[in-house]
């Protein structure tokens, strides 16, 4: 079943309206002073979605008291109007039309209801139609007799427009393809023609009370004793309970509170730890890169050690040399040349 959104009402020879269309961009408010029709227009609009059922026309001038009964479809047709009386005196044909556009982009949906009177005393009779397209094109107005006039379609003249799977004489069978169309069946659409209904009553009851005590006083019967006790009773205990929820949500409140002060301890003491082993870490790296250092120093000396080490073994070498030298030659040294030079240099 597709979805459908108001995107049209278009009111021909109805009440106030002799040819009125009204676009709907999304939200719709209707301002005007008093029998300027406003209702007229959310009437025409239950009229149609309805198919007349359980409507009354403009309920809301006798709930507000100035009239005793509301505006009848009769009114309507004949353009009956407080100040200027009946406009159309003769036969009159009227017209509530709505296009409604599918939200999932379907093809838009044309219905409406049309409505007879032959003559001020007879009986209405009344139609409907429904086709898919836009209103735009379905022939309300036709040419009248006078050259260059319009004058609302009769329903033969629609039904030969249309097709005769379109245009429903009897009213009954509008309604059916109607709820079967918008509705999911026949039990949703009374439904809601139902809730319609008595939404209206329940507008009058509100309009003639004062408070809510005499609007409840006026909707409800009266109770049993016993079970408004009963009630009372239940009220006072809820009242207590209450009482004690609004000791146990303080201490909840006081409790959440704590909780929060904990979080936040919990919190600074993360940043403390975070803050010391990021230190420890900087004083680490320090640390490892002192030690390189050293570690690089103490290479540089063991390698100054080990040349002067081989330093000194040359130098011991060179003086292992000298001696060897020296023994040689006081043993070639048979006159003693040698150690008279060394006593003379010692003298010296």
């Amino acid at each position: 079943m597709a979805l459908y959104r108001l995107k049209t009402i278009r009111l021909v020879n109805f009440h106030n309206f002799v040819d009125h269309t009204i676009a709907v961009l999304g939200h719709l408010f209707l301002v005007g002073d008093n029998a300027s029709g406003k209702t007229t227009v959310l009437d025409a609009v239950q009229w149609v979605l309805s198919g007349g059922q359980d409507l009354e026309f403009n309920a809301a001038a006798r709930v507000s008291g100035s009239r005793e009964e509301g505006r009848t479809l009769h009114g309507a047709v004949q353009r009956r109007d407080s100040e200027r009386g009946v406009i159309n005196t003769a036969r009159a044909v009227t017209y509530a039309a709505l296009e409604l556009e599918d939200e999932e982009g379907g093809p838009a949906l044309s219905i409406g209801m049309g409505a007879e009177l032959a003559h001020p005393e007879a009986q209405i009779a009344t139609w409907g139609f429904m086709r898919e397209g836009p209103l735009s094109e379905v022939p309300l107005l036709v040419p009248a007799e006078v050259p260059g006039a319009l004058r609302p379609a009769k329903k033969e003249e629609l039904r030969d427009a249309l097709g005769k799977d379109r245009v429903y004489f009897q009213v009954g069978r509008y309604r059916d393809v109607l709820a079967d169309k918008l509705t999911a069946g026949e039990h949703y659409f009374s439904r809601l023609t139902d809730f319609w209904r008595i939404s209206k009553a329940y507008k009058q009851i509100a309009a003639q009370t004062q408070d809510h005590s005499q609007l409840l006083r006026k909707m409800l019967p009266k109770p049993d004793e016993e079970a408004f006790l009963k009630v009372s009773r239940g009220m006072e205990a809820l009242a207590q309970i209450e009482d004690s929820l609004g000791g146990l949500r303080e201490q909840l409140d006081y409790l959440r509170g704590l909780r929060e002060h904990q979080l936040s301890v919990d919190r600074a003491r993360e940043e403390v730890a975070r803050y010391t082993f990021l230190k420890t870490l900087k004083e680490r790296d320090l640390l490892s890169e002192t030690l390189a250092r050293q570690d690089s120093g103490l290479a540089a000396i063991r390698t100054e050690q080990e040349r002067l080490g081989e330093l000194v073994g040359q130098a011991r070498a060179a003086v292992a040399s000298r001696e060897a030298e020296l023994q040689d030659l006081r043993r070639q040294d048979r006159e003693g040349l040698l150690e008279k030079r060394i006593e003379l240099e010692r003298d010296s």
